[in-house]
């Protein structure tokens, strides 16, 4: 049977410029109206870090460097009860130790569409519970920039392997595998950046000489009711 979306696809609620502040994204967070058979998922492309304490913090453009713990939205979530919750993080996990803080797929409005396998078996066939898919180990930054053609183009590596491994097409694949197909794309694009003599990358525009000695996207997985698993390595 192939599966269909379902009549109402879902609330998209996308928060960017004046708009992407911890205020108004605890207040949507908040005002989600979530049902035990829904899959929620959180894309968060931005300013982050790491903290021992509070584990990985997003930093919204709006907040003037105040600081958003990841659980303070997984708790939230959680305590709505959905099926399935998906995080992807594409932010940096730089050290922050000590510091107190606190493309989109477009479906037709009003139609019901048959969901690709890829997406059925990500969003709809995943097993219940909670998938963090990170963009970078703890302690590491993500740079900002795609290597290519001889030019570094917008974006990270990280957004760019996610919309290269969809456009492939590879079948129902699950979040695991999913995520190990990113992994690799963003290690072999890594190595695609030019460097100077001290290996440190050189990004454009500004030709900044920056050390990061790897780009390793790992993965974590709770189940319902059970203890947190990696699932990818970094």
């Amino acid at each position: 049977m192939v599966g269909r979306l379902p009549d109402l696809l879902k609330q998209t609620l996308h928060l960017k410029g004046a708009d992407c502040n911890i205020r108004k994204i605890l207040a949507v967070v908040s005002n989600l109206v979530i049902k035990s058979n829904d899959t929620i998922v959180v894309y968060y492309a931005g300013h982050g870090g790491h903290d021992t304490q509070l584990g990985t913090i997003f930093f919204p453009g709006m907040d003037g460097g105040q600081g958003l713990p990841l659980h303070s939205i997984r708790d939230q979530l959680a305590a709505k009860q959905p099926r399935l919750s998906v995080f992807l993080i594409d932010c940096c996990q730089t050290p922050i130790d000590g510091r107190v803080t606190q493309k989109r797929k477009q479906y037709t409005a009003g139609k019901i569409l048959e969901v690709p396998l890829l997406e059925r078996s990500l969003f709809f066939d995943s097993p219940p519970g909670m998938f963090f898919l990170y963009a970078a180990e703890r302690g590491v930054a993500v740079p900002c920039g795609v290597p290519g053609n001889g030019s570094i183009t917008v974006g990270t590596l990280f957004s760019d392997a996610i919309a290269l491994v969809r456009d492939e097409n590879p079948g129902g694949i699950g979040w695991v595998e999913f995520g190990k197909r990113i992994k690799y794309r963003v290690a072999e694009n890594f190595n695609n950046f030019p460097r100077d003599g001290s290996g440190r990358i050189i990004l454009s525009p500004g030709n900044q000489h920056v050390e990061i000695p790897s780009q390793r996207v790992w993965a974590l997985r709770i189940p319902s009711g059970s203890e947190s698993e990696v699932v990818i390595e970094p």
